[in-house]
């Protein structure tokens, strides 16, 4: 579907994760365009934040997570677009699905429950949130924010890179299912700029902290002192390969600019990469035979300490 420009006042986004990084730029950048950005956070003290930019902002406490808060959420913005009938036409042009949770660390030193939380923010949340509808003329873009990391099998980064894998294959069915009525892109950013990398490193901290101390009090399967040896070396070399890509990192704005051109294009594209990193790390992901892949990561790993 076409959709009008995307800057006029009459439109609207909703946009969830907004606290911080990329949420809260793409928010700020489509306020001060004059559209109306219905953004969701957590907490009060964010939300604050966020009305703080302006009346052209409507920050939503919201968990993805939820239920009952995303169908909240989507209730204030459909009563938005109904009230625009007595001003005139009101449309929501887009909801970009941009909350997600880190969670690196190997897949054994993971509980279930901690995936679970993953999946159900970074996939599940997705759903909810896509279900959002204007009963105005314009039907909205959808935009997934994911992650280059769903490409790329790299040690210690298991559950988030599979969440992110399935919000893609989710994408690339909706696009099939609502074909004709929405149009759906998958965001793919390199490293960015963001608190993701803080929180990435607090988790790693405590996994680490967690393998050093392993004991059948703190783990359903205790590891022998070899493995845990082995993970607290991988540990290491995960943050240093984190720290290396977060020195390196694009602004939360390149983002942005990509999820306002699928927002604004005629003919938005199923896919978009952001960063140098992201472009060449595809075209590795997509040339290199998975036994050399597969022989090449431990190698590039053990180079970094």
């Amino acid at each position: 579907p076409r959709t009008p420009s995307l800057y006029d006042p009459t439109n609207a986004v909703l946009i969830t994760g907004a606290s911080s990084g990329i949420g809260f730029d793409l928010t700020t950048r489509l306020a001060e365009q004059g559209l109306t950005v219905f953004a969701t956070v957590r907490n009060h003290r964010d939300a604050r934040r966020l009305d703080a930019l302006g009346e052209r902002v409507i920050a939503i406490l919201c968990d993805v997570t939820n239920d009952n808060m995303v169908a909240e959420a989507r209730r204030l913005v459909e009563d938005w677009v109904d009230a625009g009938r007595r001003d005139g036409e009101r449309n929501l042009v887009g909801v970009v699905c941009n909350a997600a949770v880190p969670c690196p660390g190997p897949i054994e030193l993971v509980g279930a429950e901690t995936v679970l939380q993953v999946f159900e923010t970074n996939v599940a949340g997705c759903i909810a949130v896509s279900k959002a509808r204007s009963s105005g003329n314009i039907s909205p873009r959808l935009v997934f924010v994911s992650s280059l990391a769903a490409e790329l099998a790299v040690p210690g980064n298991a559950v988030y890179a599979s969440s992110k894998l399935a919000l893609n294959f989710l994408a690339r069915i909706l696009r099939v299912e609502l074909r004709g009525e929405v149009t759906v892109s998958v965001v793919l950013p390199g490293a960015i700029s963001t608190p993701i990398w803080n929180k990435s490193t607090t988790h790693l901290t405590s996994l680490l902290h967690q393998a050093q101390y392993q004991s059948s009090r703190t783990s359903t399967t205790p590891l022998t002192p070899s493995t845990v040896e082995y993970y607290t070396k991988l540990l290491l070399q995960y943050a240093s390969i984190n720290r290396i890509a977060q020195a390196t990192a694009s602004p939360p704005s390149a983002v942005s600019d990509i999820v306002c051109k699928a927002l604004g294009a005629w003919f938005p594209k199923d896919r978009y990469l952001v960063g140098y990193d992201a472009y060449l790390l595809d075209l590795l992901s997509r040339v290199t035979p998975e036994w050399l892949w597969d022989w090449v990561v431990p190698v590039v790993f053990a180079a970094v300490l």
